[in-house]
């Protein structure tokens, strides 16, 4: 005879490797996500990867974005490097529209044509 779902009160006492043992002896009904930090962190980034300025293919692009394309290119830049850049307006291909005191709260617009043309400038390309 099978055990109803769930077995009992949450956390199952002796951790993942009980439920473990729960399942592997068939007294579970339903799989369950053993870990879900793993899987959270395996899955995270899925569709964000690494690309080149000519992949992209749309006339602006998030500052996340924008670094991904300057890392891929060899070039050390984290986010808030780059709003601090476009805030300060040593970035020419990005626009800040200020919406409070702290640069978080802040929306960026980074030109992916602007930032093209800076990366050749520098022969980053």
């Amino acid at each position: 005879m099978r055990k109803a779902w769930p077995p009992g009160p949450f956390p199952i006492p002796g951790g993942p490797h009980e439920v473990r043992r729960w399942f592997a002896g068939g007294l579970l009904t339903r799989p369950m996500r053993l870990n879900s930090a793993a899987h959270h962190q395996r899955n995270k980034h899925k569709g964000a990867r690494n690309m080149k300025i000519t992949e992209v293919d749309k006339p602006t692009i998030s500052v996340q974005m924008a670094c991904r394309v300057l890392r891929e290119s060899g070039v050390p830049m984290g986010v808030e490097k780059m709003r601090a850049g476009i805030a300060q307006g040593v970035y020419p291909f990005g626009e800040i529209v200020t919406r409070g005191e702290h640069l978080k709260n802040d929306c960026y617009t980074v030109y992916t044509k602007l930032l093209a043309d800076w990366m050749k400038e520098r022969g980053i390309v």
